[in-house]
C-alpha cells in the first residue's frame, strides 16, 4: 500500500509539471482524456520545484526545500488531487525517473493517500526498479472558450521529450519576457540576443537579474541552440509575454508563441528550481496553448499576443489582458481564469478603440489619486484610477490614458478628455517603445522601463554588435491634477553620482553659453546626471502663435535650438564638439497662445551627428506649466549614446538616440544655454559624472 500510495503522488508531480518538447513528436492522436478538476490543477504550480529531482537524467541527490514545501501544500489543501492527477496523467508526455520519484514523499516525510483510494490499478510499468519511463502525450482540453486543439503523441519507438532548461526552446520575447521583483530581493529580465544579425531574425536569450539596484544586476548568459526545435505552440518563434508572482510567492510567464500556422497563440513557462535566486532554468507547461484564437470567438490569430501581469478579481478568478486589433480597431482582450490553466475568453474586451491599429504589449495597472505610493492591481481602496498603456504597432509608439475600470462589467472607461492614439498622452515623446511597469512592494512604488530604439542605420548596427537598450528605470505616480502621470528616474541611480557640480545662482543672458566643467569621462564618453531649474525674468516677449491648433514636434523641427526666440530656447547642449559643429540639445521654449502662456519642450537632434545615415529626428512636446508661477526645471540622464530628459518635474519625458562622430573621446562638452532675447535666470544647477554600474 505505501509503495502504491508514493507511486501515485509522484506520477502526480511530474505528470504536472514536466515541460514537453513536441517536435519529436509523430503527427496523429489520442483521444482526450479528462482534465483534471479545476481546483486540482490550481494547485500543480506549488510544485514546480521537484521536477529539478525526478526527472530522468536529473544529478540531484534530494529534492530542494521548496519541492517538500509545495508538496505539503497540494496534500493539505486536497489530497484527492493526486487521485485526479493520476487519472488525467495520460494527458501529458513526461520522462520520469520512477526510481527517484517514489522516494520523494519519504525524503520530505510526508504521507500521501493509498492509491487503493483512487480506484485504479497501476501498470507494470510503473513498478518500482524499471528507471525512466514515458507517460503518453495527449489532447489538452478546451480553453478561453475555444475548441479542442490536440497535441501529438510521441512517435513509434520514441519516448516524450524530456525537460526544457532555460532555453524553454526559442522563447524569447520581441522585448521583455520575465518581469518580476520581490523573489528574494531580486528583479529579473530577459532579453533577446541575435548572434547572427542585428535586425529581425533569429533570438537567443541573455537573462540579468539582481537586486534593484545599479550595482547589482547579475548578466548570466543562457544556453541555446537557434536551431532546436521546441513544442507545437511556439515552434515557430517567441514573442513578449509577462511574469505574475501568485500568492504563494512563485512567479510564472505568460508569453506568445507561434505554432506551425503562424498563430500567435499565448503559453506558459514556469521556474524549475524556486530555490535558485536567479531563477536560471524554466520549464514550459505542457497543456498549451492556453489562449488561441478560433472561428468561433473570431480574433485575429495574426495579431494576438503579449499577455499581462494577471490580476485576481473580488471573484477570486485570475485576469490577464491580450493585445490584438479587428481590422482597425485596437483591441485588448480580457481572459479569465480559475486555476491559471484553463482561460475563458470574456464576453467584451476590456476595451477598445477605432482606428488605432495593433495595440501591442498592453499594460494596465491602478494609480492613487492621492499620493505617490504605487499599488498592486489587485488592491481594493478607494480614491483610485486606472491606466491603460497600449504599444502602437503602426507607429511604435506608447501612448495611455487615465480612467476607471467597473470590476462588475469588467471593462475600463477613460475619463472625459483622455485622447487615443499618437495625439494622446505618451510616457516619452522620443525612442520608447514596447514598455512595462510592475508593482515594487518593498518600496511600494510602480516602476516603468521600455525599449529605446536605435538612431543608428542597420549596417552601423552590425558592425557595433548590438542594437536597442533599455531606458533607465522610472518611478511613475498620477499627478495631482489627476490628467498624467509624472515620471522620474528610479532614486537608486543617485548611486552613480560622483564629482558633483554646483553653480549658484546667476543670470544667464540671451544670446549666450555656458560650459559647464568639471563633468569627467567614463571610458572616454561622457556619462553624466545634470539638472537645472530656471526662473523666466520678464514675459513681454515671448513669441505668439496664431494657429488654433499645432504639433509640438513639427513645432520643434521648424524652430531648433538655432532659431533664436523671445524666451529660448534655454536648456543644455549636449554631446557637444569643440566647434560646436555636432550637439544635442534639449530645450525650453516659451510661447503665447490664445493669450494663455504655452511652454515646448523639445530634444534637437538635427545637428548630433554628421554622420548622415543616422536618424537625427527632433522630438517635442508642451508642458503643463506657467511660467509666471513656475520655475522650468529640467534633468537629463546622459550616458554614451543616450540623452533621456524630464521636463516639468517629470511631466514630459523625451528619450533620444545620437551617435556623434566629433564629440567623442575627451572632445566631448557640455554646456547651457539660452538663444532667446531675453534673460533668464539659473536658480540652480547641478552635475554629476556618473560611475560605471558594475554588472556580474
Amino acid at each position: 500500500m505505501a509503495a502504491g500510495a508514493a507511486r501515485l503522488a509522484l506520477l502526480f508531480i511530474v505528470s504536472m509539471l514536466a515541460a514537453v518538447d513536441y517536435s519529436h513528436c509523430a503527427h496523429h492522436h489520442h483521444a482526450a482524456a479528462p482534465a483534471p478538476a479545476p481546483d486540482c490543477q490550481s494547485l500543480i504550480l506549488n510544485m514546480a520545484d521537484c521536477l529539478s529531482f525526478v526527472s530522468a537524467g536529473s544529478t540531484d541527490k534530494t529534492p530542494t526545500g521548496a519541492c517538500c514545501s509545495g508538496l505539503k501544500t497540494v496534500l493539505q489543501a486536497d489530497a484527492e488531487c493526486l487521485c485526479e492527477a493520476f487519472k488525467s496523467s495520460a494527458s501529458l508526455g513526461v520522462t520520469l525517473n520512477i526510481t527517484k520519484a517514489l522516494t520523494l514523499p519519504n525524503i520530505c516525510k510526508l504521507s500521501a493517500p493509498s492509491v487503493s483510494n483512487c480506484n485504479l490499478s497501476l501498470s507494470p510499468s510503473g513498478a518500482p526498479g524499471m528507471g525512466p519511463i514515458a507517460v503518453g502525450a495527449d489532447s489538452p482540453s478546451s480553453m478561453g472558450g475555444s475548441s479542442n486543439v490536440q497535441a501529438p503523441a510521441p512517435a513509434p519507438g520514441a519516448s516524450a521529450s524530456s525537460v526544457l532548461s532555460i532555453s524553454f526552446g526559442p522563447l524569447v520575447l520581441a522585448l521583455l519576457v520575465a518581469l518580476t521583483y520581490g523573489l528574494q530581493g531580486n528583479l529579473s529580465l530577459i532579453l533577446p540576443i541575435q548572434p547572427k544579425r542585428c535586425s529581425v531574425g533569429q533570438h537567443c536569450r541573455q537573462h540579468c537579474v539582481g537586486p534593484l539596484n545599479v550595482n547589482g544586476p547579475r548578466k548570466l548568459d543562457l544556453a541555446y541552440d537557434g536551431d532546436l526545435p521546441s513544442q507545437q505552440a511556439d515552434i515557430k518563434g517567441c514573442w513578449s509575454g509577462s511574469a505574475t508572482i501568485l500568492p504563494e510567492g512563485k512567479p510564472v510567464i505568460l508569453y506568445t508563441g507561434i505554432d506551425p500556422s503562424e498563430r500567435q497563440v499565448q503559453n506558459m513557462a514556469m521556474p524549475k528550481n524556486l530555490s535558485d535566486p536567479y531563477l536560471i532554468e524554466w520549464v514550459k507547461y505542457p497543456k498549451k496553448p492556453l489562449m488561441l484564437a478560433t472561428l468561433m470567438n473570431r480574433i485575429n490569430g495574426s495579431a494576438f499576443r503579449d499577455p499581462t501581469t494577471t490580476w485576481l478579481g473580488p471573484d477570486k478568478l485570475w485576469r490577464v489582458l491580450v493585445g490584438s486589433r479587428d481590422n482597425r480597431v485596437g483591441v485588448a482582450y480580457l481572459y479569465k481564469s480559475k486555476d491559471f490553466v484553463h482561460w475563458t475568453l470574456a464576453e467584451e474586451p476590456l476595451h477598445s478603440a477605432e482606428g488605432k491599429g495593433m495595440w501591442e504589449c498592453p499594460d494596465f495597472f491602478p494609480v492613487k489619486t492621492d499620493g505617490f505610493e504605487g499599488l498592486d492591481m489587485s488592491a481594493r481602496r478607494k480614491r483610485v484610477k486606472y491606466v491603460l498603456k497600449n504599444s502602437l504597432d503602426e507607429t511604435k509608439h506608447d501612448y495611455y490614458t487615465i480612467g476607471t475600470y467597473d470590476v462588475v462589467k469588467d471593462m475600463y472607461f477613460p475619463d472625459k478628455g483622455m485622447v487615443e492614439g499618437d495625439a494622446g498622452l505618451r510616457y516619452d515623446y522620443g525612442k520608447f517603445y514596447a514598455s512595462k511597469t510592475f508593482f515594487d512592494d518593498e518600496k511600494k512604488r510602480r516602476i516603468l522601463w521600455g525599449w529605446t530604439n536605435e538612431s543608428s542605420s542597420v549596417k552601423d548596427d552590425v558592425l557595433k554588435g548590438w542594437s536597442g537598450i533599455q531606458a533607465i528605470h522610472r518611478s511613475v505616480w498620477l499627478d495631482k491634477s489627476g490628467k498624467k502621470l509624472l515620471q522620474w528616474p528610479v532614486k537608486e541611480i543617485k548611486k552613480l553620482r560622483e564629482n558633483q557640480v554646483k553653480w549658484p545662482s546667476k543670470i544667464l543672458e540671451g544670446g549666450s553659453k555656458l560650459e559647464v566643467i568639471g563633468v569627467t569621462l567614463q571610458a572616454s564618453c561622457l556619462s553624466a546626471d545634470i539638472e537645472v531649474s530656471f526662473q523666466v525674468i520678464n514675459l513681454k516677449k515671448v513669441e505668439v502663435l496664431k494657429e488654433k491648433h499645432y504639433n509640438p514636434q513639427l513645432l520643434c523641427s521648424k524652430n531648433s535650438a538655432l532659431v533664436r526666440g523671445g524666451l529660448g530656447p534655454l536648456g543644455f547642449l549636449t554631446f557637444a564638439s569643440n566647434c560646436l559643429r555636432e550637439y544635442t540639445s534639449v530645450f525650453f521654449r516659451i510661447y503665447d497662445h490664445q493669450n494663455k502662456h504655452k511652454v515646448l519642450m523639445c530634444s534637437d537632434q538635427c545637428r548630433s551627428s554628421l554622420n548622415k545615415h543616422n536618424d537625427n529626428t527632433t522630438y517635442g512636446a508642451f508642458v503643463d506649466l506657467d511660467p509666471d508661477r513656475e520655475k522650468l526645471s529640467l534633468r537629463s540622464l546622459i550616458d554614451r549614446s543616450i540623452v533621456e530628459s524630464f521636463g516639468g518635474g517629470g511631466k514630459v519625458v523625451i528619450s533620444s538616440r545620437v551617435y556623434p562622430t566629433l564629440a567623442i573621446d575627451n572632445q566631448i562638452k557640455l554646456f547651457v544655454f539660452n538663444n532667446g532675447t531675453s534673460n533668464v535666470k539659473i536658480t540652480s544647477l547641478n552635475s554629476w559624472s556618473m560611475k560605471k554600474a558594475r554588472i556580474g
